[in-house]
């Protein structure tokens, strides 16, 4: 570890009552980050950092006395249920290796997991393993052997905080990852794991055209060493379908699906490969693809990637796709299977919104909108299309008052904010309520006063209500801005009946003018 004190009592706190001890090796804190393990009653020590994760691992390995070893970062917490697990897991009968333990990525401090990984975090001591690699570390068999007898588990996991977005730490994190990257590159330029990392790491920034390079590069490697069937492999393609996805390259996604090997198909892959196909217009392959990503169990067992993909990722995207096709009855069934999943996911709720609405379950299609409007964080083209639905499903059913609370909630898709005012204010006068048909008309000029249609609606609604002077001075205040020459007329007909002759004329003259060109 290294200035892990923000992140330290969490993780040794996690500890205690489940190992028999705890080794810390710091590569050079500053930052009291040695006295808090030693708080913890952790033995620790130091080690010279020479770009390698590996050696700093297996310095601590060495200094393990126990029959068994977990290793976890100071950025990680360690979870069991039932509690006891751990102790268990090394008291089974059979005696493997070790034992594959998830680490759950959190992307924000509210828990939410952005992708999970199954390492082997737990093995037996004193068999001469030895970790590998400068910076995505791994343990070997003292002969390089991958061979090895490992059992999945679910009762004890990991909870990883070091992916949370900072912006001191990650800047940081990024740059030293990737001088580590360009090291071991040079160490072996032709090594398939690290081009996927290199990979991996752009596609974790979004910078999907250089990492899908990178990522073809692996599989190409990869191919070229034998298809050694290594942990890796599966994620390897995943991200790359992905990234070819990005870059909307659809064709490129399913062709690279072509080439994975069946024993690591993942859900990660089948759901990207599947949307790829969708939108190439391949209905029946997207159709087997997603469902399978969620349907087959027996692909879930798979070393890395996003939980979503075998749940509402998969269900999401088949409801979009009956949607598409005109089948609002089975989308809205899709949609309904994935709410559990993620009950405030956007997506999910537009397309109960959408179905619900096509099959005229219109209360139902409101309370969903409605419910898309009020989420915190996300994007906001989704509230607009939830206020175009609900003003839609106003207009339709001859129910003003929700148009006007779609309007008055905020932009509408396909609506310009001006016009949306306009159509606010014609709704209040229509429920008469002339208050809010003024109070509306007179903000949406303040905000948008380059707007004539505003002014002049503005004006022929204080004309009629015997405001001459007030409609005169609105529409003389658009005279500012280009104005066309209805807004003349208008300005010279109030003008007219105010006894202001020469002023009439002159704002005549313009229209003339215009119409003669």
């Amino acid at each position: 570890m290294k200035n892990e004190a923000d992140n330290l009592d969490r993780c040794l706190n996690s500890l205690q009552g489940k190992v028999d001890e705890i080794i810390v090796v710091d590569t050079g804190s500053t930052d009291g980050s040695i006295e808090i393990a030693q708080r913890h009653g952790a033995r620790t020590s130091t080690f010279t950092w020479c770009d390698d994760f590996a050696a700093a691992r297996n310095a601590s390995i060495e200094q393990a006395q126990g029959d068994w070893v977990l290793w976890i970062d100071a950025d990680e917490e360690l979870f069991e249920d039932p509690p006891g697990a751990i102790r268990q897991l090394v008291d089974w009968p059979d005696k493997p290796e070790g034992f594959l333990v998830t680490c759950r990525n959190l992307t924000d401090t509210e828990g939410q997991i952005n992708s999970q990984i199954r390492q082997w975090r737990l093995f037996q001591n004193h068999l001469g393993l030895r970790f590998h690699g400068r910076i995505h570390e791994h343990l070997v068999h003292a002969d390089g052997s991958t061979e090895v007898n490992l059992l999945f588990q679910d009762a004890v996991w990991i909870r990883h905080w070091g992916y949370i977005p900072d912006p001191e730490r990650t800047p940081r994190k990024r740059m030293r990852n990737a001088s580590l990257l360009q090291l071991a590159l040079e160490d072996d330029p032709n090594d398939p794991f690290t081009h996927y990392n290199i990979g991996k790491q752009f596609a974790a920034h979004r910078e999907f055209e250089p990492g899908l390079q990178a990522l073809q590069k692996a599989i190409e490697l990869w191919q070229a060493r034998g298809r050694v069937p290594q942990a890796y492999v599966g994620n390897m393609f995943a991200l790359a379908i992905n990234a070819a996805l990005e870059l909307g390259n659809n064709q490129l996604s399913v062709d690279i699906e072509a080439q994975v090997p069946e024993s690591v198909v993942s859900p990660d892959i089948l759901f990207q490969a599947g949307v790829a196909w969708m939108r190439l217009g391949k209905r029946e392959e997207a159709y087997a693809r997603l469902m399978r990503a969620w349907q087959d169990t027996s692909i879930r067992l798979n070393i890395e990637g996003d939980p979503a993909s075998c749940t509402w990722r998969p269900l999401a995207a088949l409801a979009q796709m009956h949607l598409d096709s005109g089948e609002p009855e089975k989308a809205y069934e899709f949609a309904k299977q994935a709410l559990p999943y993620g009950a405030e996911l956007p997506n999910l709720l537009y397309a109960m919104a959408v179905s619900s609405a096509s099959l005229h379950k219109y209360d139902e299609s409101i309370a969903w909108a409605r419910k898309i409007i009020a989420l915190d964080d996300i994007n906001e083209g989704y509230r607009k299309q939830a206020r175009r639905l609900m003003y839609n499903i106003g207009q339709g059913t001859s129910q003003p008052g929700l148009m006007v609370e779609a309007l008055a909630s905020g932009e509408i898709e396909g609506i310009d904010p001006a016009q949306g005012a306009l159509t606010v204010a014609q709704t209040h006068a229509s429920l008469g309520d002339v208050q809010q048909q003024y109070e509306t008309l007179d903000a949406a000029c303040r905000e948008y006063p380059e707007n004539a249609e505003l002014r002049l609606a503005l004006a022929g609604f204080l004309e009629e209500q015997g405001h001459a002077a007030e409609a005169t001075n609105v529409l003389g205040g658009g005279l500012d801005y280009p104005a066309p020459p209805l807004l003349y007329a208008r300005l010279a007909a109030l003008l007219t009946k105010q006894g202001r002759l020469e002023d009439a004329a002159n704002a005549l003259a313009v229209v003339e003018r215009s119409m003669a060109r």
